[in-house]
Formats: structure tokens, sequence, C-alpha cells
């Protein structure tokens, strides 16, 4: 070998190792950034006390938003939000731990779900100005938006600002050890997300943020109308025509039919009465209409029933229940008034002695009633309607000979 041969060697060597060192260098350095985020806080600035709006973008948009100290889901018609779920969430947030980082390539996304979602409603957006098929209504399965899409979640201050941006996806199904019962701390202990200034690593966060959700009726509060000691509950058509009524004399007596029809003989089935009592003290909905005029004329429209209730506390509800929707659900409206003792213009405030006024049980009482019915008329005032699933209706819709024993 000659000098010259030699000298192209050694810049031939001295190539290779300044390569691999910078490679070497370069995986070094991949590796650090992405081991030191493992146990710490996903979000170690998040401003949870500054969060006034959460924003959410998926197949559909969800605004949750903080109105007047309340908070509301505007796709709702700016129904009340469920508190305790909006306090759990930012309560997480602020302590999520990531768990395992992971450097995956844009095609492999999909198989956390963590694909944009903007472009998903881009791809729904110009699906639904196509021509549809004949009988193809919007919202079919044929304009979903492509699987394997994440949830975008935004936290704003009350100037709309953006505090914190995350890309929600997949839940990390927990390993299951064959010597523990099956789900003894639950399938989920994870969720796979992605930050917005770090787009090339997928990470495993330390919670499974459950109630992160695109469905705006996940976001609801489930307060409803409580008919407790129902006193008499009667069913009428939309022309006024009363179907039945039912009556007791006190909480603990036995209902009776209370009509012109009645007759000597007749029994009443006992499981079918307890079963309408029960359903009106723990009634609830599946979802409040987003279009006002459309909900109300479905639910005044197609005869309407209506429940007139009763309780031995003065409360007087009417139900209005709508013809059943193509889902099978009822849309539903309600009003509600009371006559409490103690109330100026109840009339029964002159027919309390003095030493009743006084008592504190007494006084609780009262005001734990003013306070059930300032809440339920709010609910009913702000003219909602609401989307009732048809195991909770359909029993109190029985027609007389239903509620009778057979013989």
């Amino acid at each position: 070998m000659n000098r010259k041969q030699f000298i192209l060697l050694l810049l031939f060597l001295a190539i290779i190792g300044s390569a691999g060192l910078v490679l070497l260098k370069s995986n070094k350095h991949s590796w650090t950034e992405r081991d030191i985020r493992v146990g710490e806080k996903l979000l170690p600035r998040f401003r949870y006390n500054d969060v006034a709006a959460i924003h959410l973008q998926g197949e559909v948009e969800v605004n949750v938003v903080r109105t007047n100290a309340t908070w509301r889901v505007r796709e709702r018609r700016d129904y009340p939000a469920n508190l305790q779920q909006i306090r759990d969430l930012l309560m997480k947030t602020r302590d999520l731990k990531v768990m395992q980082s992971e450097s995956i390539g844009p095609s492999q996304l999909a198989r956390v779900d963590l694909e944009d979602p903007i472009r998903a409603a881009r791809v729904m957006a110009s699906r639904a100005t196509t021509r549809r098929p004949e009988g193809m209504e919007s919202g079919s399965s044929a304009e979903t938006a492509p699987a394997g899409c994440g949830i975008l979640l935004e936290f704003k201050d009350d100037r709309g600002a953006i505090l914190d941006t995350l890309l929600v996806g997949k839940m990390h199904q927990r390993h299951q050890n064959e010597s523990e019962p099956m789900g003894i701390h639950g399938f989920f202990d994870g969720r796979y997300v992605l930050l917005p200034n770090d787009p090339d690593h997928v990470l495993l966060i330390s919670d499974e943020l459950a109630s992160v959700s695109e469905r705006p009726e996940a976001w609801l509060s489930r307060e409803f109308i409580k008919v407790d000691g129902a006193k008499s509950i009667s069913l009428s058509s939309t022309n006024g025509a009363s179907l039945w009524t039912l009556t007791r004399e006190s909480d603990s007596a036995l209902w009776a039919l209370s009509d012109s029809r009645a007759a000597a003989g007749e029994e009443l089935d006992a499981n079918a009465v307890s079963q309408i009592v029960e359903l009106l003290r723990f009634l609830s909905f599946l979802d409040v209409a987003a279009d006002a005029r459309a909900g109300a004329a479905s639910a005044n429209s197609d005869k309407p029933m209506i429940l007139l209730i009763e309780t031995f506390d003065h409360f007087f509800y009417t139900l209005k229940i709508g013809a059943k929707r193509a889902d099978g659900n009822y849309p539903l409206t309600f009003s509600v008034n009371a006559d409490i003792p103690g109330e100026r213009g109840s009339g029964k405030d002159d027919k309390l002695d003095d030493a009743r006024k006084a008592d504190d049980d007494f006084q609780d009482k009262m005001k734990l009633l003013r306070d059930k019915l300032a809440r339920e008329s709010e609910l009913a005032r702000a003219g909602w309607v609401y989307i009732m699933d048809s195991h909770l209706i359909e029993p109190l819709l029985r027609t007389r000979d239903q509620l009778l024993q057979k013989k």
C-alpha cells in the first residue's frame, strides 16, 4: 500500500467514524428526550383554575362553557353540564403522568386512534355536500369519519385563549394476570395521547380519561324531576278525555281507581301500579333536543299524552309525552308548581300555628321543598325537550285495562 492509498484509507475511516458518532449522538438524544418524559407530568404547567371552556372535536364538535358561574353544553341549547364530570377531568388532567413514549410514523397513528380529527371533519363535510343516494339521511353510516381518529381536547380561558391542547386516542387495555380475578382493577389503565408540540411521539398516560367524549349528551347534568310521595296519578289524551286516575289516602295506603267507570269487583294489578310509582321516582333522560322548535313540535304533535301527578307535599306535575320517535324513544316536556305551606300566596300560611312555623324541623323541610321547586322549575322553564327511553315511558302509558288483574 503506497502513501496515497494509506491517506485515502484514513480519510475513509474518518468519514465512517464521524457518521457513526453523529448517528450515535442522534439516537442518544432521541432516547434521552423520550426517557426523560416517562414518569413526569404530561402538562406540568396546566392552569386548571383558569379553564373556562372545554372544546372537543371528533366526528362532531362539543363546547362545554362556563357562563355566569354555570357550566353549560352549547350544542344542547346551553343545557347545564355535569359539574362533577368537569371537575374530575380538570383534576385528572392536572395530575396525568407519562407512562410510556413511542416514536411511530404517521401511517401508524390510526392503530392507536390518533389520526387528525380535523381532517376527518373535512371528509364528513365533503361527503355531506355530495349527492346522497335516495333514502339515505344525513348522519347515516356512509357519512361517518374514517376509523382511527382521535378527539382533539382544548382547554380555554374566559377570553377564549387556548391554555393547553391534547389529542386523545385509544384506551390502553390493562394486562390481566392469570392469578387475578377478571377486571379486578378495570379493563383499562391508560390512554394514548399526542401533544401538538411533539407530534412524533405517542405517549401513554396514567389514566384512561373515560369522561372525555365527543357526544354532547355525555356532558349533560343528569339532575331531573323526582316525584316522591305521589298522591294521585292521572293519564289523559290530547282531547282531555281521562283514561284513568289512581289515588290513595296516604303514603302507605293502597291505590284505587277513581273514575265513573270504576265497578265493584275490579282489582288493580299491584305490580303494574307499583312500577308506575317507582318509575316516577327515578325518571331520567337520554338526551336533550338540540333543535328547540323541532323538539317542541315533536312533543306537542301527534296526539301527546298528558300525565298529571299530585304529591303529598303538594307538588303538581304535568308531563306531556309526544309520539314515539323513529329511534324508539319519546320526547317529553313538563311543568311543575307547588303549594308549599308558609309560602306567601300558598293559601296554607294562615292554617299554620305559630309554634309549627317556629319548629326547626318544619322550616328545614320547607326549605328543602323550596329548593326542589326552584331546581325543577328551572329545568322546565327553559323549554328544553327531553328525549326519554321507551322502557321508562311506555309503562306510564298503560291503558285502563292493563292496570287491572287478569281474571
